[in-house]
């Protein structure tokens, strides 16, 4: 579990821990650290996969796109505007992995849902069969390549 390759810490706890936004579910304490979704510090995690030696990287990215929010949404109050934020930064620490990668050969799957949000779990069906359609999308390109 984490960079560290833990082994101490249950599948719970780093369940958690890996899911652990900020403001919508505070960090996990395991120890004496306090953590929270890698993605935070590395949104797709090509660099740490990179570090880690990999010589292939299969990356999806189901970050959000950058679309102008809805009227009346910064009146929702502090945590839509967390929200925003959160996904401004992680749209442009995206944009820059990205940008600048030049490690090992990488399957980059990008499901067609940047335009809605991740919390709609009235959608679950739809994530699923997109990133399905994406991964197949790609595999094809690569095939073809």
């Amino acid at each position: 579990f984490g960079t560290g390759a833990r082994e101490d810490v249950s599948m719970a706890e780093a369940l958690y821990a890996s899911s652990a936004l900020p403001i919508y579910f505070p960090p996990a304490r395991i120890g004496e650290d306090y953590l929270v979704d890698g993605g935070i510090l590395d949104v797709l995690a090509i660099r740490t996969a990179q570090a880690w030696g990999a010589e292939r990287i299969i990356a999806v990215d189901v970050g959000s796109e950058l679309v102008p929010p809805d009227p009346g949404y910064f009146d929702r109050g502090m945590v839509a505007i967390h929200e925003r934020v959160l996904s401004l930064t992680l749209q442009v620490q995206r944009r820059a992995r990205l940008e600048s990668y030049d490690g090992p050969p990488m399957l980059y799957i990008r499901p067609k849902i940047g335009h809605l949000s991740g919390w709609d779990f009235e959608r679950t069906q739809y994530f699923l069969e997109e990133g399905y359609h994406a991964a197949r999308e790609a595999l094809t390109r690569e095939a073809a390549a």
